[in-house]
C-alpha cells in the first residue's frame, strides 16, 4: 500500500489516520514502514487515542513495540486521560502489557476515574499482574488504600 505512494497522512472525519487504522487492524505492514518514514507518530484523532492507544485497546502486542519503536508516547493520554497501559488492561492482552511495562511506562500514572494500573488490575482479579506491578517498586506513597470513586 505504502510502496505504491498511499498518502500515510490523510486523515477522516474523526480525525484519525492511516496509522490508527492500521494499529487497530493489526497491519504490520503499515507500521514496519515507521521508521523511514517522517510522521507524527503520537497523531490524535477526536478522542484523543493515538496510534498506540488503537494497537494497546485492540490487543495487538507486536504492533505496540513496534510503535513505541517508532517513538510512540506510552504516557499519551486520551480525552478521558486514559493511555495505552490502561487500554492494554482493559483489553485483557499481557503481550501489550508487558511491552508496555518494559518500556518503563508509569505504572502509577491515573486515568479519568482515578484509577491506577494496580488498581484495574486488583478489581479484575488478575493476581499475578498484580504481584508484578507491585515487584516494580512502586512508591509506597502511590499505593491505592481505597478504591477510588468511579463516578
Amino acid at each position: 500500500m505504502l510502496n505504491k505512494g498511499a498518502n500515510i497522512e490523510i486523515i477522516d472525519t474523526s480525525q484519525e489516520t492511516v496509522l490508527h487504522k492500521a494499529a487497530s487492524a493489526g497491519d504490520e505492514e503499515v507500521l514496519q514502514e515507521l521508521p523511514f518514514r517522517q510522521i507524527n507518530i503520537n497523531a490524535k484523532n477526536s478522542l484523543g487515542w493515538t496510534a498506540l492507544h488503537a494497537a494497546a485497546g485492540n490487543g495487538r502486542g507486536s504492533l505496540v513495540r513496534l510503535l513505541l519503536e517508532a517513538g510512540a508516547d506510552p504516557e499519551a493520554a486520551t480525552l478521558r486521560q486514559i493511555n495505552a497501559r490502561h487500554l492494554a488492561l482493559e483489553s485483557k492482552d499481557e503481550s501489550s502489557i508487558a511491552v508496555l511495562l518494559e518500556e518503563g511506562s508509569k505504572v502509577d500514572a491515573r486515568n479519568a476515574d482515578g484509577w491506577t494500573a494496580l488498581q484495574v488490575a486488583a478489581a479484575d482479579g488478575r493476581g499475578l499482574l498484580v504481584r508484578a506491578l507491585l515487584g516494580l517498586n512502586w512508591p509506597s506513597a502511590n499505593l491505592p488504600v481505597d478504591r477510588p470513586n468511579s463516578a
